[in-house]
């Protein structure tokens, strides 16, 4: 499941953000998430959950029977349609944002900074290594990072909310299972059961916090070396800015949405065994 969260970080390094409630143009947010990485990230983000889940389901291994393979593999397919999560997250960013802003945040990606940082983002997404062969292949770039661009990149993590979203997504698919396995069945979705499951996993996001900040970091050092103390600068100075922290607040809720009914769906959609899910 190493996968899901690598990713997870890389779609957050990608979100950008303005303070706005009347709606954009399609076409507009369109260009919005073509511009910023976002479009990129939401095609590599559905097979990289397929991809985690088989791993974690022994597909393609003799542990798995190939009839129950193959039924996976549908409900997975079903599950994370890149279309569907990129229209859930288009709607909710042309609803979130209204021109001026919109205009706003594509005048800061069709710059030379903002193209150069999107370039960046984007380069990684294909990224197979492990969160422990990443943080090992950057520990002596951050024990060597000068305090100002350290604070930098800290600043960058905070302003994205990528911890938040790398919480919510391990959080939110535990509980999309458990309710879309139980709607599956006939259960109740409201029980007592998944809110004692809530409380906890929520009691778990300390322990999570700390591992996801460890990756975010040595991530962000290795994506953004290329960039001048200047230039990160910069670039935390827009991710701090109103119109930085709306358009990646929308993303964020955006997203927890997608991979949450996602989640539901390939609940209901796995083949049903006679145990509870979790």
């Amino acid at each position: 499941m190493r996968s899901i969260r690598l990713i997870c970080l890389a779609v957050v390094l990608c979100l950008r953000t303005l303070a706005a409630e009347a709606e954009i143009a399609p076409e507009m947010a369109t260009r919005l998430l073509t511009v910023s990485g976002m479009a990129a990230v939401l095609q590599h983000l559905p097979e990289q959950m397929r991809d985690g889940f088989r791993k974690g389901f022994d597909v393609g291994t003799e542990a798995t029977p190939p009839g129950q393979r193959t039924q996976i593999d549908a409900a997975l397919e079903g599950a994370y349609s890149a279309d569907r999560m990129q229209a859930t997250v288009l709607d909710r960013v042309r609803r979130g944002l209204d021109h001026a802003q919109a205009e706003a945040l594509l005048h800061w990606y069709h710059g030379e900074l903002g193209t150069e940082i999107t370039r960046l983002e984007t380069a990684g997404l294909g990224d197979e290594r492990t969160g422990e062969q990443i943080i090992a292949d950057n520990s002596a770039r951050i024990a060597a990072m000068p305090p100002r661009r350290k604070a930098l990149l800290e600043r960058a993590i905070v302003a994205s909310r990528a911890i938040q979203m790398a919480e919510n997504l391990v959080i939110n698919t535990t509980l999309g299972l458990e309710h879309g396995a139980r709607a599956a069945r006939g259960q109740v979705t409201g029980s007592d059961a998944l809110i004692e499951l809530r409380s906890r996993l929520e009691s778990t996001r300390p322990a999570l916090s700390e591992a996801f900040l460890a990756l975010s970091l040595a991530m962000s050092a290795e994506a953004y070396r290329a960039l001048s103390v200047e230039q990160l600068a910069a670039y935390v100075d827009f991710l701090e800015s109103p119109a930085g922290s709306r358009f990646h607040e929308i993303g964020v809720a955006a997203l927890d949405t997608a991979l949450l009914d996602a989640a539901r769906l390939l609940g209901r959609l796995l083949p049903l065994t006679d145990g509870p899910a979790i």
